[in-house]
């Protein structure tokens, strides 16, 4: 079946089978087309667009911009532009800094998801003086890199690079802002960025310990397993789910990517590991068949996964439900491997099941 998009006089504006892929393909048209008339309507001399003429090439330092509206009317003539303004953050390659502006985009997603990065920027400006002392004056910090050069240096380790304390450093600073900075409702003017900006300068210190204590906690767990990995080589199915799943969980960027709330769930999913290993020699048939439950539902994941990333070539970052769905699978091992450690909320492989039909015959 073609799939047509049409205008509001009926001419075909394109044509194709593939609805995601038809989507996009306009999506990006948009995008280009509200930027061309923006910069336009910009550039034209009507007195109502003086704001929109001084904040898109202004660099920004701190909140000097006055309120910032959800919309912005861009007006030419008769015709009225709507856009979505949002703080900016963009690498500048002379320099390779960043910089923060104002922009404005076509659709409130983009400005909300932009908006955030752009935000944590200038946090982090105005913070300069504490990140430099913490940088060098990390809580912890011999304990962490002890943890470190055992991580780095483990057999089952499979990154690409060495991550060193200035690395995770950053990381800790960076996910204290947002802790500290970044939670909703986000200040919309001067006084409320200035006041949040107060009160996380009183917290930002113990975030910053608190946070160092829990990688110390988990590298310190994934070390200590790691060390005996080797005596379950004999049960060759289990080790090897094992690794697969600790491949998973600890990626290059696991601290930067994975929020606090999933952080703080990685020692229960480490110590789940420990549990099954003991189990294990109890009842090896019975870890048998609780990983090939797993192991179907996995496959089925990433068999969605493919169709979504196949039938949308933008599809590059999961969805919602495609994450939550990834981690719910490690509440399941919990729930089968080491139940006694209990999971948040109840799960079983029926209810992932019924999750991930919900995710194939919907549009996610």
């Amino acid at each position: 079946m073609n799939l047509r998009v049409i205008d509001t006089n009926g001419r075909q504006l394109v044509m194709g089978r593939n609805l995601e892929q038809i989507k996009q393909q306009w999506a990006d048209s948009s995008k280009q087309k509200f930027k061309e008339k923006f910069d336009s309507y910009e550039n034209s001399n009507d007195d109502n667009n003086n704001n929109a003429n001084n904040i898109q090439n202004q660099i920004i330092t701190s909140w000097s911009f006055g309120e910032l509206p959800e919309i912005m009317e861009i007006k030419k003539g008769k015709n009225t532009l709507i856009g979505y303004p949002a703080l900016s953050a963009e690498n500048d390659n002379k320099t390779n800094k960043t910089l923060i502006f104002l922009k404005v985009f076509d659709s409130p997603e983009e400005a909300e998801v932009k908006h955030k990065k752009g935000l944590l920027e200038l946090f982090k400006l105005q913070f300069a003086e504490q990140i430099k002392y913490f940088t060098k004056h990390l809580p912890d910090a011999q304990k962490l890199s002890l943890q470190l050069v055992q991580f780095n240096n483990s057999y089952h380790h499979q990154l690409k690079q060495n991550l060193d304390l200035n690395y995770f450093a950053e990381q800790i600073i960076n996910k204290s802002i947002l802790q500290t900075c970044l939670y909703e409702p986000l200040p919309k003017n001067e006084n409320e960025f200035n006041a949040r900006q107060q009160t996380a300068k009183q917290k930002l210190g113990l975030i910053i310990q608190q946070l160092t204590k829990l990688l110390i906690d988990i590298l310190q767990l994934y070390n200590q397993q790691t060390k005996s990995l080797n005596n379950y080589k004999v049960w060759k199915s289990a080790y090897e789910d094992v690794l697969q799943q600790r491949q998973e969980l600890f990626n290059a960027n696991f601290f930067r990517d994975t929020n606090l709330e999933r952080l703080q769930n990685y020692p229960r999913y480490l110590q789940a590991i420990d549990k099954r290993l003991q189990k294990i020699r109890e009842n090896p048939k019975r870890d048998e068949t609780s990983m090939k439950e797993i192991q179907k539902l996995q496959t089925d994941f990433q068999k969605e996964l493919y169709i979504k990333q196949k039938t949308n070539p933008n599809f590059g970052a999961l969805s919602d439900n495609f994450e939550n769905f990834k981690w719910q699978l490690q509440e399941l091992r919990v729930a089968l491997f080491a139940q006694e450690l209990k999971t948040p909320t109840p799960i079983s492989v029926k209810r992932l099941q019924k999750v991930l039909e919900n995710i194939k015959y919907n549009n996610y």
